[in-house]
């Protein structure tokens, strides 16, 4: 008996034809969440967009909701959080663009500030004569520190890296979120920009509840914590062996795509026994671990000005972290935390125990956050700028 998947060919051309199907039914969902997404902004009263809100975990997403809960005036992400969960293609697509312009004349937005993705910095190129004043925030650049072994960055590394190149020569006012990377910009590149840091939401910090976060997840001894992603430049291979040299003490690692099996294939390591990997947690959920952690280790190599380190300060942490300039910078070169060499393992264990003893650094530390990281510091300085300002 003839059956149609018998006919040379059949199933590569089933299987391309799902895709097309696949492709049409994505691409007309992202349109009509971005319709109504326009739709929702169209009906409300904005002072500034901030976006792209695209990612949905890190130091950057935090900035970015920070300000919109903290500013004085009406802050709206761009996309939304609904928006940013049901899709995220489309979003460069010129009729989009087109709509969003006019809409955002019409509402009369003040400001646009613009955070790492491409979107909304190339939209903000584009306008010529625009109505808003056009703020970009430079957090961090791709260093060869981004890829594994020093090697060359990917294409879309050097593309965003370009990015922000453009953004902080074409905006009205450029921000970094630290005093390194200001020198950075204009030692490297000849680019000005104002030092505004990143900042801190103090009163999510102190919420942090240890026994809340012990009942839940059955962990009664002291331990030593690390959060982050399975990244090259955040080194959770360095924690990883930290745990190895420690026996006797209990790690806690905390963060996306991280398990025995990741840490085994993409680093070549086997976990041992005291190291407890819990996944993703939300950004409160973190205030609970730092709460009832012994100390938080930090091993990345390069940071802008890193909000984990900020959270920890403002909970009075010890913080052990690599001598990169961002942690650094943040931890006031070793006047409100331990920082300690790269690649030296056995003093890194050494610094762990230290920083344990101590009761000094984080009493200091939580004081320097309180007085000049606290969103409530930072916020009305952004809001002046939003408004006309020049640091």
């Amino acid at each position: 008996m003839f059956h149609p998947t018998r006919i040379p060919g059949y199933w590569k051309r089933a299987r391309f034809e799902y895709g097309q199907f696949l492709h049409q039914v994505q691409t007309r969902r992202a349109s009509r969440v971005r319709e109504r997404w326009l739709r929702e902004f169209e009906s409300t009263t904005t002072d500034v967009i901030v976006g792209a809100n695209f990612v949905d975990f890190g130091g950057c997403r935090h900035h970015m909701h920070g300000i919109r809960k903290f500013s004085a005036l009406k802050v709206e992400l761009a996309p939304s959080e609904g928006s940013l969960r049901r899709t995220r293609g489309g979003w460069s697509d010129p009729a989009f663009l087109e709509s969003f312009y006019r809409t955002a004349t019409n509402r009369g937005v003040r400001a646009v500030h613009t955070h790492v993705f491409p979107w909304l910095v190339e939209w903000c190129r584009s306008q010529q004569g625009r109505t808003f004043r056009w703020v970009h925030t430079h957090h961090n650049w791709y260093y060869n520190e981004f890829t594994k072994s020093g090697q060359p960055l990917e294409p879309w590394q050097e593309d965003l890296n370009q990015t922000f190149l453009n953004a902080l020569q074409n905006c009205d006012i450029g921000l970094a979120v630290s005093k390194w990377q200001r020198d950075f910009l204009a030692r490297e590149h000849g680019l000005k920009a104002t030092y505004l840091p990143n900042a801190v939401d103090v009163p999510l910090c102190e919420r942090g509840n240890e026994l809340r976060f012990r009942r839940r997840f059955q962990i009664e001894e002291d331990f030593i914590l690390w959060v982050g992603r399975n990244d090259p430049v955040k080194d959770p291979a360095s924690f990883v062996r930290l745990a190895e040299e420690m026996p006797d003490k209990r790690f806690i690692m905390v963060g996306p795509d991280l398990s025995s099996n990741s840490i085994l294939s993409d680093w070549n390591l086997t976990p041992t026994a005291n190291l407890t990997f819990l996944g993703r947690l939300s950004q409160a959920e973190v205030q609970d671990a730092i709460a009832a952690s012994s100390a938080l280790v930090v091993t990345s190599f390069r940071e802008g000005l890193p909000t984990l380190v900020l959270e920890a300060m403002a909970q009075a942490r010890p913080i052990v972290a690599l001598e990169e300039e961002g942690s650094a910078e943040a931890l006031g070169h070793g006047d409100f935390g331990f920082l300690t060499p790269r690649d030296e393992l056995s003093a890194l264990a050494e610094t762990v125990e230290k920083a344990e003893r101590d009761s000094k650094k984080p009493r200091l530390a939580r004081e320097r956050a309180l007085s000049e990281y606290d969103w409530r510091v930072v916020a009305p300085k952004l809001d002046a700028i939003y408004q006309g300002a020049t640091l």
